[in-house]
């Protein structure tokens, strides 16, 4: 499902998650406690 994304917009998140991806996992463990 892609909410109505169209593939560059996904193809754009996907980079922007890749770019970030230690800085989106750290602060989810911290903010969760994992």
């Amino acid at each position: 499902k892609n909410y109505g994304l169209s593939d560059q917009q996904l193809a754009r998140i996907r980079e922007l998650i890749e770019e970030h991806y230690d800085e989106l996992t750290g602060a989810w463990d911290s903010f969760f406690g994992g």
